[in-house]
């Protein structure tokens, strides 16, 4: 076989690959930030109101989907878990929310109480009822009419504000060092007792009953209300009601109330009943404040297809309908001021970030902070200029990435959706993946040469693990939600990553023999500055004025590559100045200095990045010690490493037990507590079995455990790997393992945003809206004589096909992004001579 012909064939089909696949992104890119530019404020995150319109569920088709994705920005996961503090200081003691209406009104009572405290909300049959929630009143004023004593009630408020008498007990919770005085938050609801009870009067005294509520709001004195919304009549599920509520709960009944909201509101629906534009109404009094917004979304959230996200009388939702109601509130009442309470807290720190949710402004980023990047890409572009000359334009890729970074973290130029874990789509990308790299595949030398493992080996393997770890994160699999086997993969494929990583630096710097000191003290230093310099770019764009620290934004990556680097270099004077006969006592020695630098490691101040420092500390030492003593033993002796159908089939019937012995035994069963059919929801009454869920579950999966699966994964590789083509090596994984360094530190930032919480969206028109047939048949889009049918999802091949195509592009984008930034480090000559770690390996074997 000619070797020559076989890689400059496979080297000439990945540029072309690479090239024919600018185009497409860029042309895309483009449309998506002009398109979104141009509707940002109608349908993007800029615009908040718009999440109150319409969206889609991402878990569809299901019985009960609960994903809810609003078109163009991402929902912030409100849950059962959500404390009073985590709502401060949107809300906060004095405060309280009121709800106002019929039973639609009382159901998100309900799980708003639910949300803010876990069973604060048990018992509420009694019409008109108060809970006080951690001093924070939430009241429900039965008023299905609009009028009688619950409307008496709305209108003092609105004629007095915090001096009404409604208000005392309220405001008397109000803690005495508060800074603001307390907000009321009104949610009125109405419509069905209309249709049910009034018959051909109904629309004409909703419509009038209606519009003296609005009137009121309107007029409502300063302060009075924080927030007002109007939900309209929500669509019931006919198949479910009974003889009675089917007799007057017709399609044309909801209908005709639907319009006289939609008119009262000024609210412009689209075709086929879809989101319109409109249903904001400001004050009389003061033109620049909103006064009322009206919430058509609701009437959307469950379809003719979704009979679980009913009750068994139709004219209620379930608990995951509930849920979905209470969050979407409270996304558009406290995204904005939270926002800017919790901005930089990530993935990374066990914390969700509001960055890419709906209603979030972004802090300005600090002009010192600018100008810092600026100066240090300046410094970085001379500094490359004057090491090679031709480097200066290959700095542009640097801007590019730092200005995508910038747009895509903070603005709303793109739109974004929620991570949602689907198998479909892990292997839709497993196979791309894997069909790459079996069809661009490169000829080397054998996958271990002596005692220590080839460069492309290294390469291919880390290249491994970090596509696969970007497409465990990418899908979601590391967030499902009833087990954590993606969590348990991803961490495996991170820590074989980090210790590959490791394991070349070493070997890089012990085979650094034919450097001379100025030429190792280079070598070091753009070690160092590879990997430092996009963590420090990317920290002084993305930080801001109130910012903890302008290092935020490095992560534990950084540190825990630095430590390592550190301990390699502080141990390798020792190989040197070792006298002859003490070299056998190296080994020892190295596990003596690793005893030393465990407490170290573990007793450093850094915050949370203190515990990457010591995570995954044995591994990782295990690497550092086999590519020392694979690189200081003689070249005379080599593993013998000869193809053996017997070795493959033991590893791998070995590494099959192994992952299957860990698949059943480490996931324990994780109740859902959402998406109950019973009313009230089965989350209060699961909650300590779920607690208990969660502790049992971490216990499971100890350290230890995931030290000895990860070796075993490494093991069982590199077994199966020298039995099976041990000359031939996947370019993509090569190419991949080449600038991996830079995939780990941007995946959070390009391929996801958000700190790695939220996925950008690049293709034009949003992720779209789906109109329930519910709400077709309601506007006579579709007959009312139409059969219901549970098993249609109209749309939803075409909305799959376009996350497919629009993860593609995404990828495609982070892969050119990426592989540019890599190439600047991996093809500078001051790296290695003759630019090459094989051919380091030919010069140490001619130094005596």
């Amino acid at each position: 076989m000619n070797l020559g012909n076989t890689n400059s064939s496979a080297i000439n089909s990945w540029k072309w690959l690479q090239f024919n696949l600018v185009a497409v992104p860029i042309l895309l890119l483009s449309i998506a930030f002009l398109t979104n530019l141009r509707t940002r404020y109608t349908y993007g995150s800029a615009g908040c109101n718009s999440i109150l319109k319409g969206g889609r569920y991402l878990d569809n088709p299901s019985f009960f989907p609960h994903q809810w994705q609003p078109d163009g920005c991402t929902l912030h996961k409100y849950s059962e878990q959500t404390s009073p503090n985590e709502l401060s200081p949107c809300i906060l003691p004095g405060d309280e929310i009121i709800f106002y209406g019929d039973s639609t009104g009382r159901q998100i009572f309900h799980a708003m109480g639910n949300l803010i405290q876990q069973g604060a909300v048990l018992d509420a049959k009694t019409h008109t009822v108060s809970f006080n929630v951690h001093n924070i009143t939430i009241t429900f004023v039965w008023a299905p009419f609009f009028n009688d004593t619950g409307n008496d009630i709305i209108k003092d408020i609105a004629k007095l504000g915090p001096d009404s008498e409604y208000k005392k007990e309220a405001n008397g919770r109000a803690t005495p060092d508060a800074l603001r005085p307390p907000k009321t938050f009104l949610i009125a609801t109405g419509g069905f007792w209309f249709a049910r009870d009034l018959g051909e009067e109904a629309p004409k005294i909703f419509k009038e009953r209606l519009q003296s509520l609005v009137d009121t709001i309107l007029n409502a004195k300063p302060g009075a209300f924080e927030n007002s919304y109007f939900v309209p009549i929500m669509m019931p599920y006919y198949l479910n009601l009974s003889d009675r509520n089917r007799d007057f709960l017709t399609p044309e009944s909801v209908g005709n109330l639907l319009t006289i909201s939609d008119e009262v509101f000024s609210f412009k629906r689209g075709s086929k009943g879809g989101p319109g534009k409109g249903g904001e109404i400001y004050s009389s009094l003061d033109s620049s404040k909103l006064a009322i917004n009206y919430v058509p979304v609701v009437s959307n959230l469950a379809g003719e297809n979704n009979p679980g996200l009913f009750d068994s009388k139709g004219v209620h939702f379930a608990a995951a309908a509930r849920y979905v109601e209470a969050n979407i509130f409270l996304n558009h009442m406290c995204n904005k001021e939270l926002a800017l309470e919790r901005q930089g807290f990530d993935k990374e720190h066990d914390i969700e970030s509001f960055s890419g949710t709906c209603c979030v402004q972004y802090p300005k980023v600090s002009y010192l902070h600018l100008a810092g990047a600026i100066l240090i890409i300046t410094v970085g572009c001379m500094l490359l200029f004057k090491v090679q000359r031709d480097y200066l334009f290959k700095a542009v890729p640097i801007l590019v990435t730092i200005l995508y970074v910038y747009t895509a973290e903070r603005t709303h130029t793109f739109n974004t959706t929620m991570l949602f874990y689907d198998s479909r789509n892990l292997l839709v990308f497993l196979q791309i993946s894997f069909f790459l790299g079996l069809f661009f595949i490169k000829e080397g030398k054998p996958i271990v040469d002596g005692f220590t493992f080839s460069e492309n080996f290294i390469l291919e393997f880390k290249g491994i693990c970090i596509v696969m770890l970007i497409l465990i994160e990418f899908t979601g699999y590391d967030l499902e939600f009833d087990e954590f086997s993606g969590a348990i993969l991803g961490r495996i494929f991170y820590s074989c990553w980090t210790a590959f990583e490791v394991y070349q630096f070493t070997l890089e710097l012990f085979r650094s023999k034919s450097f001379s000191p100025k030429e190792r003290s280079l070598f070091l230093g753009i070690k160092f500055i590879r990997l430092l310099f996009l963590p420090t770019i990317i920290s002084f764009v993305l930080t801001y004025k109130e910012s903890p620290s302008i290092f935020h934004y490095w992560g534990p990556t950084v540190v825990r590559l630095a430590f390592w680097y550190m301990f390699v270099i502080s141990f390798h004077p020792a190989t040197k100045f070792v006298p002859e006969y003490l070299k056998n006592y190296l080994p020892l020695f190295l596990v003596f200095f690793g005893f030393i630098m465990y407490p170290i490691s573990s007793s450093i101040d850094l915050g949370r990045e203190a515990i990457s420092i010591s995570y995954d500390y044995v591994l990782i030492f295990l690497s550092v010690a086999s590519a020392i003593c694979g690189s200081l033993t003689s070249s005379n002796y080599s593993l013998d490493f000869k193809q053996s159908y017997g070795r493959t089939f033991f590893a791998a019937l070995i590494f099959a037990i192994v992952i299957n012995i860990a698949y059943y035994l480490v996931p324990v069963y994780f109740p859902s507590v959402i998406g109950s059919l019973v009313n009230p929801s089965l989350l209060e009454c699961n909650n300590n079995v779920r607690e208990a869920a969660i502790f049992f579950r971490g216990l499971s999966y100890t350290p230890i455990s995931h030290f000895f699966l990860t070796l075993i994964f490494v093991v069982t590789w590199i077994a199966l790997r020298t039995q099976i083509s041990p000359n031939t090596y996947m370019n993509f994984f090569v190419e991949s393992g080449k600038c991996s360094y830079e995939a780990i530190v941007l995946r959070f930032h390009i391929a996801l945003t958000a700190s790695g919480s939220v996925l950008l969206w690049l293709l034009p028109g949003g992720s779209g809206v789906v109109v329930s047939g519910l709400l077709k048949r309601a506007y006579q889009v579709i007959s009312k004589d139409t059969p219901i049918n549970n098993f249609e999802f109209p749309g939803e091949l075409t909305f799959q096909a376009k996350c497919i195509f629009n993860a593609l592009l995404v990828f495609t984008i982070f892969s050119l992004l990426v592989s540019s930034l890599g190439s600047i480090w991996a093809n500078l000559k001051i790296l290695q001579p003759n630019n090459d770690i094989e051919t380091l390996e030919k010069s140490s074997e001619m130094d005596p």
